[in-house]
């Protein structure tokens, strides 16, 4: 399983947007995708829960909250595993952590910290086996719930918005306390930072200028693809209305003009991002698995849709790992 963390230390770029699409399109293609909602807003929770039409997928929820996942983890508690599962937020992270450490003794801070730590890694290494792809939707505030991500995950994704706040937070995401780079120097060797994914980019001479300057600052963290080029999602209402409804871009772009351009865009994004992460020989697996499958069902007669239930760009199901055993 491969662990990405989305953050940055900025709120409003874009994180739980790309969260979810990104865990949408990865399960659509046969991944078996867990997300972490450490957000107190729970945004990515209410998101994955929501259903528009019948080829959306649900994310369905593992027996422990976010809270009580850091605080009291349980391999007993977890439930059943589907194959889209989520740790959902449950809003109580800033109360028993931020405000813990306001108002009590350094000792138990240090404690429960290191219980929090000890706990998430105990979570990741039991649940590793029943999925390909973790990912963690962080909020803004740079605290536990960052620090043992960083510490137990595989990969950092930041998107940032082309604003002055946004490139100001730019180095406290790189090297400020809780810092990728200082993890990574520190804990973590193995962490692989992807870049910087602009968000909601906008065709403007501000934005221009703000690019060129983030390029020239801190150009070799941008996300570029293969042939060194910068990446970026544009602005654009479809993003916010898949979101809404509760489906994957892909799905909207089936009837929806702005949603297909929009798609466009994003779908190698998301590709070059399940390739950073490692999973292209998982994914071109499943895919000559469905083939063969394909082929099969064509020689026996049957209607290939019968057997393989739904087409990779509608999603697959959510069939659960005892099911399948």
């Amino acid at each position: 399983m491969k662990t990405l963390l989305v953050t940055i230390s900025k709120g409003g770029v874009g994180k739980t947007m790309c969260t979810c699409q990104l865990a949408r399109h990865a399960r659509s293609l046969g991944l078996r995708v867990l997300v972490i909602d450490f957000d107190d807003q729970v945004n990515a929770s209410n998101a994955l829960e929501r259903k528009y039409t019948e080829n959306d997928v649900v994310a369905t929820r593992l027996g422990q909250t976010a809270t009580e996942l850091l605080l009291r983890y349980s391999e007993t508690d977890l439930g059943s595993i589907p194959e889209f599962a989520l740790v959902a937020g449950d809003g109580a992270l800033v109360r028993e952590f931020v405000e813990f450490a306001r108002t009590t003794d350094p000792g138990q801070v240090h404690s429960r910290m290191y219980m929090a730590q000890a706990n998430f890694a105990a979570f990741l290494g039991d649940i590793a086996p029943h999925f390909d792809l973790c990912i963690i939707d962080s909020p803004p505030a740079a605290d536990i719930r960052i620090s043992v991500s960083l510490m137990e995950g595989d990969a950092v994704l930041s998107p940032i918005q082309l604003s002055q706040e946004c490139i100001e937070g730019i180095a406290e995401t790189l090297s400020g306390q809780r810092g990728i780079l200082r993890i990574k120097a520190s804990t973590n060797p193995e962490l692989q930072f992807l870049g910087f994914l602009p968000n909601m980019v906008e065709s403007t001479p501000k934005q221009r200028e703000a690019l060129r300057e983030i390029a020239d600052n801190v150009g070799e963290f941008l996300l570029r693809n293969e042939n060194e080029e910068l990446v970026f999602l544009p602005r654009r209402a479809a993003f916010a209305d898949a979101q809404e409804k509760g489906t994957a871009l892909a799905n909207l772009a089936k009837t929806n003009t702005a949603a297909r351009e929009a798609w466009a865009i994003t779908k190698p994004i998301f590709t070059l991002i399940l390739e950073r992460l490692g999973l292209t020989p998982k994914l071109r697996q499943l895919d000559a698995s469905r083939k063969i499958q394909k082929i099969e069902s064509q020689a026996l007669g049957v209607n290939p849709d019968d057997v393989l239930g739904a087409t990779a760009d509608e999603g697959a199901g959510n069939e659960s790992v005892a099911s399948r055993s």
